[in-house]
């Protein structure tokens, strides 16, 4: 049940997360100091790894033998509800080159659609796209867009709702192409811990290693 509860869709953030079709497993995690865990992840056949704070915790995304092929992690606002003030995630898409029934082209692609559907469809929940750029993830060259928009409590585990019942939220999110696949690394978080959610991120972002 508690599983359950804590599984979030992030992508698409009021609906749910298609997984891709190849189930990935986790290679080992090692603490390192400073407070940092260094994991290793395979994900259709593409093992990666990076370091992230040791206040965010796996539900099960990370598991030897976990049936999820995204992985995401939470870092709670009250450790005695299903309530975290930050969630990072990350996923991969096919691309068209890789399968001719995918969603997108390419990272640019992705990027550019989600902005419009967003823009589009999320009017009522105070959609505001506050920055586009180049970024770098690694040593991967993608694109970055920084959002924030108001979501349902019922579609996330945050706290801290507002007047009108909704969560006022920020979204970090970097697209990039590789291998075939787009990939997408996103941290959403309350307005309170923006910047801790934003340094933490950046932690990912600099130890962020493919290993093939």
């Amino acid at each position: 049940m508690y599983l359950q509860k804590i599984k979030i869709h992030l992508v698409v953030l009021a609906t749910l997360l298609l997984l891709a079709s190849t189930i990935g497993t986790i290679g080992c995690l090692n603490q390192i100091e400073n407070g940092y865990t260094r994991v290793t992840v395979t994900r259709n056949g593409l093992r990666f790894s990076f370091e992230y704070p040791v206040t965010y915790d796996d539900v099960g995304t990370l598991n030897e033998g976990s049936e999820e092929n995204n992985v995401v992690l939470f870092h709670w606002l009250n450790r005695n509800r299903a309530e975290a003030d930050t969630i990072i995630s990350f996923t991969m898409e096919e691309t068209c080159s890789k399968n001719e029934t995918a969603s997108y082209k390419s990272a640019y692609d992705m990027v550019e659609k989600t902005i419009k559907k967003y823009s589009d469809n999320l009017s009522n929940r105070e959609f505001k796209l506050l920055d586009r750029s180049n970024s770098n993830f690694g040593k991967y060259q993608g694109e970055m867009i920084l959002y924030s928009m108001n979501v349902l409590p019922t579609e996330l585990d945050l706290g801290l709702k507002n007047d009108s019942g909704l969560i006022p939220i920020i979204i970090r999110s970097v697209y990039f192409d590789y291998e075939g696949y787009i990939w997408n690394f996103q941290v959403q978080s309350i307005m309170d811990v923006a910047d801790q959610a934003k340094s933490d991120f950046e932690r990912i972002s600099r130890t962020f290693r493919i290993l093939n």
